[in-house]
């Protein structure tokens, strides 16, 4: 899987980093589309808001955004992907734990703290986007810790943490455990955000 994060500016949000991204992709899979294939798929939303490429079946991807950053991860398989920059989220934790956690998981963050509250939301927001669902589907439908912690498997699906830098959070929903590649770009070409 190869993960794509750069800065995020919300008025120039929009599919042009995700055709961007998917270029890079391309080359480095050597999936052989051109500029042209890529520039003219569309790019649809499904019913609960899942991006995907009109007419690239093969190419599966999952977007996340928080604070400052955007990211984009690409794979050959389906996926959802979360991040979270923990810079400047300052959450009511408790609060949003006992509101849409199961009560194994809030008892996970009164032990915890923050750093247990973000090992389950990054987590359950990639499983609702795998899904194609979204968080309406319920983000306390389903639970992410067991009697030993933080789970690595739900049903046939694999979640992982990804380590992008210490104040990103991130994790992916795949249907078995694969190779990462974080790739950092910042307007004028690649290099380290953290």
């Amino acid at each position: 899987m190869h993960i794509y994060i750069c800065k995020w500016d919300k008025e120039k949000a929009g599919d042009e980093p995700i055709r961007q991204f998917l270029k890079d992709y391309s080359v480095k899979k050597n999936l052989g589309l051109t500029c042209e294939e890529i520039n003219q798929t569309p790019i649809v939303r499904g019913a609960h808001g899942k991006p995907y490429f009109k007419d690239l079946p093969q190419i599966h991807f999952s977007i996340s955004h928080s604070g400052r950053y955007f990211g984009c991860c690409f794979e050959t398989v389906p996926i959802g992907f979360d991040l979270e920059d923990l810079g400047i989220r300052r959450l009511k934790i408790k609060a949003v734990a006992r509101r849409f956690f199961t009560q194994q998981e809030y008892e996970y963050v009164l032990t915890g703290g923050e750093k247990a509250f973000y090992e389950i939301w990054i987590r359950k927001e990639a499983y609702v986007k795998y899904l194609g669902k979204g968080i309406s589907f319920g983000l306390s439908r389903f639970e992410v810790v067991g009697e030993k912690g933080i789970l690595d498997q739900l049903e046939d699906v694999y979640l992982g943490e990804i380590s992008i830098c210490p104040h990103i959070k991130a994790a992916y929903a795949a249907p078995k455990a694969v190779t990462i590649e974080v790739i950092k770009i910042e307007p004028g070409g690649e290099r380290r955000l953290c």
